[in-house]
């Protein structure tokens, strides 16, 4: 986790700092990366506390947190009174509506990733053992 958070964090950096007019790589993978950086900071949080938190429940506070510093962004604080250019990068400055779209899309693919690759087993509930069963 610590190392796919690690790349996620560069990735996104480098997205930022060198545009090449590409509009996926110049703005939209950002966003995802942010979403997936938090999800995997939040990951990490949970398992040093020793929590086994579900990839929904992961999933969900990444979701609500990136939402949460969208919507603070359209107040225009952190563009007129933060002066810090690293916080303005981590909590961002202008509204965007489509960065709601690209924070969730980046959170469920940072849940499949996480589900068949960086924890299987443990990012899903067993629901064998909880004795919960579904129809389907």
């Amino acid at each position: 986790m610590a190392a796919a958070l690690v790349v996620t964090v560069a990735l996104g950096l480098a997205s930022r700092a060198w545009t090449i007019g590409f509009v996926v790589w110049d703005e939209v993978l950002g966003d995802a990366l942010y979403a997936v950086a938090l999800y995997l900071v939040v990951a990490l949080v949970s398992t040093a506390l020793r929590r086994r938190w579900s990839v929904q429940v992961l999933a969900g506070i990444a979701v609500a947190v990136c939402w949460a510093l969208e919507a603070f962004q359209s107040t225009g604080w952190t563009a007129t009174t933060v002066s810090s250019p690293s916080l303005r990068t981590v909590l961002g400055t202008t509204f965007e509506l489509t960065d709601l779209i690209w924070y969730l899309i980046g959170v469920v693919l940072i849940a499949v990733v996480d589900v068949f690759w960086l924890r299987p087993g443990v990012a899903l509930p067993d629901l064998a053992r909880s004795g919960s069963r579904s129809d389907w």
